[in-house]
């Protein structure tokens, strides 16, 4: 939805460089790519440190548990 908006806003950004507008509207429509760049990068942060904290859940819970279970099934067919 932002990444949509802000490929909007750099094509009009190109737009009126190459058409020679009014530096107002230039530097307006720059604010706007500028801002919405910041939300896309921020965002790509909260996902990559929610990744980070899934992972470490996995490594540091999901796993031995995991292996507990399958010992757990492991064992009987052994005996």
């Amino acid at each position: 939805m932002v990444r949509k908006e802000y490929d909007q806003k750099c094509k009009l950004l190109r737009q009126l460089e190459s058409e020679g507008r009014s530096f107002h509207s230039i530097d307006k429509t720059r604010a706007v790519v500028k801002d919405l760049h910041s939300r896309i990068s921020v965002a790509i942060h909260r996902i990559d440190s929610i990744s980070k904290k899934i992972e470490d859940l996995r490594d540091t819970e999901l796993q031995p548990q995991l292996e507990e279970l399958i010992e757990g099934y492991v064992l009987p067919l052994r005996a």
